[in-house]
């Protein structure tokens, strides 16, 4: 893989993990901005077809970005706080990447699994 759209892959994970840190504070509005910072992302990422060579590298990014989705969305579930525009927004992303990631053939199935 190239290094600037490695590093575009690593921009995506690296703001996922920043969204699941806001949301274990509880900071659901920065959550929300983050999400939609990391939306940007993925299109400008998928704009360019994943190619059979990347495969390997995309793949695994994709899985541990959609295992912390699902420990966000734990998070906004039980969170004291009203988040259900948060987890709208957390689920939107989950099925922006799991369309992108069939596309790719690698991911399938919403847990991420092969």
């Amino acid at each position: 893989m190239l290094p600037k759209r490695s590093e575009a892959l690593h921009a995506l994970l690296d703001c996922t993990l920043e969204m699941l840190q806001q949301a274990k504070l509880e900071q659901w509005l920065d959550v929300m901005q983050t999400g939609v910072q990391r939306q940007r992302l993925i299109e400008n990422f998928f704009e360019e077809p994943v190619a059979a060579r990347e495969a390997d590298e995309v793949a695994p990014v994709l899985r541990k970005m959609l295992q912390v989705n699902e420990e966000i969305e734990t998070l906004a579930i039980n969170s004291r706080g009203g988040v259900s525009r948060s987890i709208g927004s957390i689920q939107q992303g989950r099925r922006a990447m799991l369309a992108y990631a069939e596309n790719t053939g690698e991911v399938t199935g919403a847990s991420g699994q092969k």
